[in-house]
């Protein structure tokens, strides 16, 4: 049985080398560059090295925190010196 070229696949998906209407090629290329053009936003992505310097003052004031166990405070300490060395 041979298919026509406007025919589906199974999927609902327009067969291989169906004809997909220009209009629908145009909206789904327009998409794409929207998709592409957003990708490149910065506020899209966090700052590793700010992020990092975040996570360590964090970890320092868990060890500056009186109310923490001493060995604690002294393991947050050592992670916040092996963090600096990074």
């Amino acid at each position: 049985m041979m298919m026509s070229a406007t025919s589906q696949s199974e999927h609902g998906r327009p067969a291989h080398g169906a004809h997909v209407p220009v209009a629908d090629e145009d909206a789904q290329r327009d998409e794409r560059r929207r998709h592409n053009h957003r990708l490149h936003d910065p506020a899209l992505y966090i700052n590793r090295e700010l992020s990092w310097l975040d996570f360590n003052e964090r970890v320092l004031q868990l060890a500056e925190d009186e109310s923490t166990p001493l060995i604690e405070r002294v393991k947050f300490c050592a992670i916040y010196t092996t963090n600096l060395d990074e």
